[in-house]
């Protein structure tokens, strides 16, 4: 989307829930032909932040960090209200103060600097160098999160140069590893400094809003979290020798029901929440959309509309950023855990192939044989087989043995060859001149 359309999505939305008096801006709906100052700054911020890799693996959360902190100390912030804090090397977090009257409790701006892993062979273009075209940006975090985080840090530069004191102090925190990695910078934050961000309330990603012709329509707040839920799937069978391989067999078996699993579609289930969600919603959209979401509020289950809906907000195939994600949406009832639901769900549905599904109270067990741990025992015996073979009496005892073998090896062993004859011959036994004669 283009950049001033993010202004007003993100930012004015924001403020206007929280209450702040904020200097006047040009109408909504405005298109300026160039880019007012701070819209430059935004931008030049935004890029900034994009063409910082902050993955897990080798991005620099603290680069990221540090640059934003450098911004706000030139714009006027005193060094005290800009600290940025690191519980590991790369995984900083930016905590900046804009002292406000005190008369309310602080108000807490909250977004991430991580990013999900991008791989530029997955990308056909540089996921780390800002792209505009036709009226989009492209690059990895142009929206989750980094279009929040420049937005928050431009808001708070502006502030500070317009002389703008709020009725409560403004904290911006810029945070780690919330896409994954062992350092959660919310987490480590509320345990280690705590003091610095409390606030009476935060605002964090996930919402939005949405704007018709220049008019706000609405500026939504999550209420609930959908999570992922993992499943082990056991096949058992009574097998048989790999000689001779039958179609019994618990491979085919759990292939079989995993293809009947992914046709299986989860039944619809709304609770307060998302019910009203789809009846506000309703109201301001438009066509077909608001008549599905207003027939699925009021108890339709129909295939078709259920099918317009999911096609409405599923996201593209071919986007990486989707591909771990769960797709079971159904949620639990009131009063019933969720993984209870599910688990007979899964259970019943795969039932026919002859499966035992197991809620996943613990990781699958690993290979019995590691390779990397197999190969370090094979180094440490060859060791020691080479150290013995350094010791004299070793090599004494080890030479006895191989004539020893050498004797037991070319020595006939006529009562197991007659043993064997008898085993071949159990009618008609040899006599004893027969046995000689073929032994001798």
């Amino acid at each position: 989307m283009r950049l001033a359309s993010i202004v007003r999505r993100v930012v004015l939305p924001c403020l206007v829930l929280i209450g702040v008096a904020t200097p006047a801006a040009s109408p909504p709906g405005a298109q300026p032909a160039t880019l007012a100052p701070h819209q430059r700054l935004l931008r030049e911020i935004y890029q900034e932040l994009i063409e910082i890799n902050t993955t897990d693996s080798v991005g620099d959360n603290t680069k990221a960090a540090e640059a934003m902190a450098r911004r706000l100390v030139a714009a006027g912030f005193p060094a005290a209200d800009v600290q940025v804090l690191a519980p590991a090397p790369r995984k900083g977090n930016l905590v900046a103060r804009l002292h406000g009257s005190g008369g309310r409790r602080p108000l807490l701006l909250l977004a991430h600097l991580d990013v999900v892993e991008a791989n530029r062979e997955d990308w056909s273009i540089d996921p780390f160098t800002l792209l505009e075209r036709d009226g989009y940006f492209y690059g990895r975090g142009t929206s989750d999160d980094k279009a929040m985080a420049a937005v928050f840090v431009t808001n708070l530069i502006r502030f500070k140069q317009e002389g703008f004191v709020p009725d409560r102090d403004i904290i911006v925190a810029l945070t780690a590893d919330e896409e994954g990695g062992g350092h959660n910078g919310v987490a480590w934050l509320l345990a280690n400094h705590r003091a610095l961000i409390d606030a009476e309330l935060a605002l964090n990603e996930g919402a939005g809003g949405s704007i018709k012709n220049g008019v706000y329509l609405s500026n939504n707040i999550q209420a609930s979290e959908k999570i992922v839920q993992g499943y082990r799937l056991e096949v058992k069978n009574p097998g048989g020798h790999s000689s001779l391989p039958v179609k019994d067999n618990a491979i085919s078996h759990l292939a079989a029901g995993l293809v009947r699993l992914g046709e299986f579609d989860f039944p619809v289930r709304l609770d307060d929440v998302n019910r009203t969600f789809f009846e506000r919603t309703a109201a301001i959209a438009r066509g077909t959309l608001a008549d599905d979401m207003r027939a699925i509020a009021g108890g339709s289950r129909d295939p078709a509309v259920v099918a317009r809906l999911i096609a409405e907000v599923q996201p593209p195939d071919d986007d990486p950023d989707h591909a771990r994600r769960a797709q079971d949406h159904e949620r639990a009832a009131p009063g019933q855990p969720q993984h209870q639901r599910r688990h007979e769900r899964w259970r019943r549905r795969v039932a026919e192939a002859r499966e035992r599904v197991r809620h996943p109270l613990r990781p699958a067990a690993p290979p019995r044989r590691d390779p990397v741990l197999h190969r370090a025992r094979r180094r440490r015996e060859r060791g020691a087989l080479a150290e013995a073979q350094r010791d004299p009496e070793h090599r004494e005892r080890e030479q006895a043995g191989r004539q020893a073998g050498d004797r037991r090896r070319h020595r006939p062993d006529r009562a197991g060859q007659e043993q064997r004859l008898a085993r071949a011959h159990p009618v008609a036994e040899p006599s004893a001149d027969h046995l000689e004669r073929r032994v001798g």
